[in-house]
Protein backbone atom coordinates (compact mmCIF):
# COMPACT_ATOMS: atom_id res chain seq x y z
CA UNK A 1 0.00 0.00 0.00
CA UNK A 2 1.58 3.56 -1.01
CA UNK A 3 1.27 6.63 1.04
CA UNK A 4 -1.67 8.09 -1.50
CA UNK A 5 -3.59 5.07 -0.37
CA UNK A 6 -3.41 4.88 2.80
CA UNK A 7 -3.75 8.66 3.15
CA UNK A 8 -7.08 8.66 0.81
CA UNK A 9 -8.46 5.44 0.63
CA UNK A 10 -8.28 3.89 4.53
CA UNK A 11 -9.13 5.74 7.60
CA UNK A 12 -6.90 6.24 10.58
CA UNK A 13 -6.67 8.00 13.28
CA UNK A 14 -5.48 8.30 17.25
CA UNK A 15 -8.67 8.62 19.52
CA UNK A 16 -7.86 9.78 23.19
CA UNK A 17 -10.01 8.92 26.37
CA UNK A 18 -9.32 10.70 29.78
CA UNK A 19 -9.49 8.35 33.10
CA UNK A 20 -10.29 11.69 35.66
CA UNK A 21 -9.52 10.69 38.99
CA UNK A 22 -10.47 13.42 42.13
CA UNK A 23 -11.30 12.63 45.45
CA UNK A 24 -11.00 8.84 44.82
CA UNK A 25 -13.60 8.74 41.98
CA UNK A 26 -13.46 8.59 38.40
CA UNK A 27 -15.60 10.37 35.69
CA UNK A 28 -18.20 8.11 33.25
CA UNK A 29 -20.29 9.52 31.06
CA UNK A 30 -22.94 7.67 29.65
CA UNK A 31 -23.14 7.66 25.96
CA UNK A 32 -26.35 9.38 23.88
CA UNK A 33 -25.68 8.93 20.57
CA UNK A 34 -27.24 5.82 18.48
CA UNK A 35 -25.70 6.61 15.68
CA UNK A 36 -22.55 6.39 17.09
CA UNK A 37 -22.90 2.59 18.25
CA UNK A 38 -23.09 1.99 22.39
CA UNK A 39 -25.64 4.11 22.96
CA UNK A 40 -26.91 3.73 26.60
CA UNK A 41 -23.26 2.67 27.53
CA UNK A 42 -21.00 4.65 30.46
CA UNK A 43 -17.44 5.52 28.78
CA UNK A 44 -14.53 8.05 29.86
CA UNK A 45 -14.69 11.85 27.92
CA UNK A 46 -12.68 11.60 25.10
CA UNK A 47 -12.33 11.53 21.32
CA UNK A 48 -10.19 11.96 17.69
CA UNK A 49 -7.31 13.98 18.33
CA UNK A 50 -6.89 16.45 15.31
CA UNK A 51 -3.91 16.55 12.78
CA UNK A 52 -1.21 18.66 13.82
CA UNK A 53 -2.80 18.92 17.46
CA UNK A 54 -0.48 17.48 20.48
CA UNK A 55 -2.01 14.53 22.82
CA UNK A 56 -2.24 16.57 25.86
CA UNK A 57 -4.21 19.70 24.24
CA UNK A 58 -6.17 17.20 22.46
CA UNK A 59 -7.54 15.42 25.35
CA UNK A 60 -7.70 18.70 27.34
CA UNK A 61 -9.97 19.97 23.96
CA UNK A 62 -12.25 16.89 24.50
CA UNK A 63 -12.85 16.73 27.98
CA UNK A 64 -13.47 20.71 28.14
CA UNK A 65 -15.63 19.99 24.83
CA UNK A 66 -18.03 16.95 26.66
CA UNK A 67 -18.14 18.03 30.08
CA UNK A 68 -16.63 21.88 30.92
CA UNK A 69 -13.65 20.71 33.17
CA UNK A 70 -10.18 21.64 32.79
CA UNK A 71 -8.17 18.46 33.26
CA UNK A 72 -4.25 18.34 33.41
CA UNK A 73 -2.78 15.36 32.26
CA UNK A 74 -0.27 13.35 33.74
CA UNK A 75 0.35 10.10 32.11
CA UNK A 76 -0.74 6.99 29.82
CA UNK A 77 -2.39 4.27 31.63
CA UNK A 78 -3.57 2.31 28.20
CA UNK A 79 -2.89 1.82 24.75
CA UNK A 80 -5.74 0.25 22.50
CA UNK A 81 -7.20 -0.57 19.00
CA UNK A 82 -10.45 0.59 18.36
CA UNK A 83 -11.31 -0.43 15.12
CA UNK A 84 -14.85 0.25 14.06
CA UNK A 85 -14.66 -1.59 10.62
CA UNK A 86 -12.29 -2.77 7.56
CA UNK A 87 -11.88 0.29 6.15
CA UNK A 88 -10.79 2.43 9.21
CA UNK A 89 -8.09 2.06 12.11
CA UNK A 90 -8.05 3.37 15.23
CA UNK A 91 -5.13 3.67 17.58
CA UNK A 92 -6.50 4.70 21.34
CA UNK A 93 -4.79 6.15 24.02
CA UNK A 94 -6.19 6.38 27.38
CA UNK A 95 -4.50 9.06 29.65
CA UNK A 96 -4.30 9.56 33.50
CA UNK A 97 -6.25 13.40 34.33
CA UNK A 98 -6.93 14.91 37.29
CA UNK A 99 -9.35 18.32 37.71
CA UNK A 100 -7.27 21.32 37.80
CA UNK A 101 -9.60 23.04 40.65
CA UNK A 102 -12.18 21.34 43.17
CA UNK A 103 -15.53 21.99 41.00
CA UNK A 104 -16.66 18.48 39.61
CA UNK A 105 -19.73 19.87 38.14
CA UNK A 106 -19.88 18.62 34.82
CA UNK A 107 -21.45 20.69 31.82
CA UNK A 108 -22.35 18.01 29.51
CA UNK A 109 -22.72 18.43 25.93
CA UNK A 110 -25.21 16.50 23.33
CA UNK A 111 -23.11 13.25 22.92
CA UNK A 112 -23.77 12.45 26.54
CA UNK A 113 -26.92 11.71 28.50
CA UNK A 114 -25.77 11.77 32.37
CA UNK A 115 -22.51 11.69 34.26
CA UNK A 116 -21.61 9.79 37.59
CA UNK A 117 -18.77 10.36 39.55
CA UNK A 118 -18.19 6.41 40.74
CA UNK A 119 -15.57 5.01 43.25
CA UNK A 120 -13.24 2.74 41.33
CA UNK A 121 -14.58 -0.32 42.84
CA UNK A 122 -17.84 0.67 41.32
CA UNK A 123 -16.71 0.81 37.40
CA UNK A 124 -17.26 -3.66 37.12
CA UNK A 125 -20.83 -2.66 38.05
CA UNK A 126 -21.63 -0.23 35.14
CA UNK A 127 -22.62 -0.87 31.58
CA UNK A 128 -19.54 0.29 29.95
CA UNK A 129 -18.33 0.56 26.36
CA UNK A 130 -16.71 -3.12 25.29
CA UNK A 131 -13.03 -3.54 26.91
CA UNK A 132 -13.30 -0.20 29.42
CA UNK A 133 -13.98 -3.15 32.54
CA UNK A 134 -10.71 -4.88 31.60
CA UNK A 135 -8.77 -1.51 30.64
CA UNK A 136 -9.76 -0.29 34.20
CA UNK A 137 -8.54 -3.52 35.56
CA UNK A 138 -5.05 -3.10 34.38
CA UNK A 139 -4.82 0.41 35.86
CA UNK A 140 -5.58 -0.88 39.56
CA UNK A 141 -2.62 -3.40 38.79
CA UNK A 142 -0.22 -0.54 37.65
CA UNK A 143 -1.05 1.40 41.17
Amino acid sequence: MNEAQTQNEVGFGIALRAAIFHQGKILLLLRSRPSKGEYGFWELPGGRMNLGECYEDAVKREVFEETGLKISVLRPLNVFDARRDIDTQVVGITFLCVLESEDMKVLLSDEHLDSEWVSFDCIGTKKVIPGLHKEAALWKIGD
